[in-house]
């Protein structure tokens, strides 16, 4: 019964929390926190004081509480990230857009108190799960310089949120493309709140547990990188975004942050391996931790007895050592994005708007305009997109396992309203089939792109038609057939070779191979962790890689060497 229809001197939870006690046979209460209620908690105890907060609470036990922030509430403040508001799900609009729940939480403070904090920047030391890098080496070469490939403290945070470096201006309210810039004064509300609440620690006689979630992926940064375009005889770019995952979490919360409070004789750590909880039946993260029923129990016995022996508390944080692999969508587009499995059940976007995650063990989720997908490898799947307007999509496809992450890419194909695209993949890009478009609703395809391992496959509309005619007898009288011949460049992603040819589509003229890029990178891997020991650094599995400075300078450099190659040619 905490509610709010009137103002007090004293604040509602201040007045439940004294009145619980005073009913308590020790005089005392536990308190139970999820998510945003652990900040909640800190910030009421700060209040009271250690002196009162010892005489009211005996322990207090955290569960996915986001301490030191999490990397998603910038995707929410930047590009309107899982803050959206569907409709019914037979209704094609939206309550609430990804347009305006990014204005809504510009100007409002909860996002920001949410953001990863000094201590996140400084207990995560990850390059490889930066809450912001720059992969890309030419279109961020403004950000590069400012931050350099990641940013690293909170003083570059706020100034690439504030645009400090002039990469970017404040976008149009519908333009999705580019991160927003955000409110000077909120930012420092959050700086002030997180240097209070980071700093609190429970009173000696108060017992504090820390429960975090494990095994779901979780945004951990975002990554902004060059898209490679090909413009005439000379390659382009595009600025990109997409967010990068890791496991080390329950799905919003990334550990680091569960566990921020340092160990010491009253904190207790404690790791809930939802990967494991979850089944065909049931799949637990962040939003529906307590529907499992094993940790409710856990719970109940802390409270009784001051420890657990349930298997489902555990006191080290649990090791990948048979990590699944997996393959990641990520589509940039006016399409639809789903697939389907064997047994006819999907995952992704319906045409109406609504959601469907009927595919065991699959995500599917929206980072601005990017659409993503994750799904376990070891069942065919069938790779359905479905056109909501005339555009050009490109589509990453990541196959990720333990360590190692390749990806392969489609870019710049068209599509229309009208148009279906298809493809079958089991395991990774090696078993997949070609990418199949039907641009008009024919169901016959008009473009066939085959992929290839580690590269970008991209489409080039053809310079002139084929064209074809035959005659026919009857009163139709002649006939005149144009056909388009499809046209991919491929760009190598996993090795650096001279230019060389290499077949995209069947019975149609070789492409050149016109760069390279390398995507297959080793990821340190977390080692497990026992109770109340110092976090590990590095965060595990994540889906992609950020390159090295040196690669990147590699591949700038083969870059200008194959630009001046070019222009020769043409000036010849």
């Amino acid at each position: 019964r905490i509610y709010y229809d009137q103002a007090t001197s004293t604040p509602y939870i201040e007045q439940t929390l004294r009145e619980l006690a005073s009913g308590s046979p020790t005089g005392k209460v536990t308190i139970i926190a999820h998510s945003n209620g652990g900040l909640v908690t800190k910030a009421l105890l700060q209040r009271l004081g250690d002196a009162e907060t010892a005489s009211l609470v005996d322990k207090i036990i955290f569960v996915g509480v986001p301490q030191s922030g999490a990397p998603q509430a910038l995707g929410a403040l930047l590009f309107g990230d899982k803050e959206a508001l569907p409709g019914k799900p037979y209704l094609p609009d939206v309550l609430i857009s990804k347009q305006l729940s990014r204005k809504l939480a510009e100007n409002s403070p909860m996002a920001y108190h949410l953001m990863p904090s000094s201590s996140y920047f400084e207990d995560v030391q990850d390059p490889n799960h930066s809450v912001i890098s720059f992969s890309g080496t030419r279109l961020y070469e403004t950000e590069r310089t400012a931050y350099g490939p990641t940013l690293d403290t909170t003083t570059e945070r706020d100034d690439f949120l504030l645009a400090r470096e002039g990469g970017r201006a404040k976008p149009a309210y519908a333009d999705l493309t580019v991160a927003n810039i955000l409110n000077e004064n909120l930012i420092s509300y959050a700086n002030e709140t997180h240097s209070s609440l980071d700093a609190w620690v429970p009173p000696s006689s108060v017992t504090l547990y820390q429960v975090a979630g494990w095994g779901v992926d979780t945004v951990s940064g975002i990554d902004f990188y060059d898209e490679q375009k090909v413009l005439g005889a000379t390659l382009g770019h595009k600025q990109q975004y997409r967010p990068v995952f890791v496991e080390d979490g329950d799905g919003v919360v990334p550990i680091p942050s569960s566990l921020m409070t340092a160990a010491a004789p009253n904190v207790h750590n404690y790791w809930v391996n939802l990967k494991e909880a979850s089944s065909i039946f049931s799949e637990y993260d962040h939003g529906n931790i307590f529907e499992f029923s094993a940790l409710r129990s856990a719970i109940g016995e802390v409270i009784q007895n001051g420890t657990s022996t349930s298997e489902a508390l555990l006191t080290y944080q649990p090791e990948n050592l048979s990590p699944r692999k997996k393959l990641i969508f990520y589509l940039h587009s006016p399409l639809t994005l789903g697939i389907y499995d064997d047994d006819g059940n999907y995952t992704g976007l319906n045409e109406d708007g609504s959601v469907s995650e009927e595919v065991p063990g699959t995500t599917y989720g929206e980072f601005g305009d990017v659409k993503y997908l994750i799904a376990p490898t070891g069942t065919e799947y069938e790779l359905v997109l479905n056109g909501q307007s005339d555009g050009v999509f490109s589509l990453d496809i990541q196959e990720q396992q333990g360590n190692f992450s390749t990806t392969t890419t489609f870019a710049d194909v068209p599509t229309t309203a009208s148009t279906t695209v298809r493809l079958t993949i089991t395991n990774g890009v090696a078993d997949a089939s070609s990418l199949s478009v039907d641009t008009d609703g024919d169901s016959k395809a008009d473009i066939e792109i085959v992929p290839v391992a580690g590269e970008t496959v991209q489409y080039v509309p053809p310079s002139s038609a084929i064209e074809e005619e035959e005659e026919q007898s009857g009163s139709s009288g002649s006939m005149k057939r144009s056909t388009q011949a499809t046209v991919a460049v491929t760009s190598p992603l996993s090795v650096i070779s001279a230019p060389s040819i290499v077949a995209a589509v069947p019975n149609v003229p070789n492409p050149r191979v016109l760069g390279a890029e390398i995507t297959e990178t080793e990821v340190p891997h977390a080692e497990a962790s026992v109770s109340d020991q110092v976090l590990p650094l590095n965060q595990t599995a994540s889906v992609y890689n950020a390159l090295s400075p040196l690669t990147e300078w590699l591949k700038t450099l083969l870059y200008n060497i194959w630009s001046v190659f070019l222009n020769i040619l043409n000036f010849l």
